[in-house]
């Protein structure tokens, strides 16, 4: 949904926290409480800004492309086969 400039809800404490900017691309609500889902819900119903967060939410997501994540993770496996053949 953030890829398609929507802001999301998700939970705290559930590492969503790296993608979602509580008020800013989404909302957090507090795990397993019902309550804090139904505030949050309200809430974001009523902003008046929600394309705003939308155009947020799909620039975080952009963070996460291949064209970014791919390099670092070749050179993060490559770090770690490189430690793995120096204790064999």
């Amino acid at each position: 949904a953030m890829m398609l400039a929507k802001p999301v809800i998700g939970t705290e404490g559930t590492s969503f926290e790296e993608l979602i900017k509580d008020g800013e691309n989404g909302f957090l609500a507090k795990p397993g409480d019902a309550n804090s889902l139904k505030e949050v819900i309200s809430m974001a119903w009523r902003r008046n800004d929600l394309a705003k967060m939308g155009n947020a939410a799909k620039q975080k997501t952009e963070e996460f492309a291949p064209e970014h994540t791919i390099g670092e993770l070749v050179t993060y496996f490559n770090s770690i086969i490189k430690k793995n053949d120096l204790k064999s």
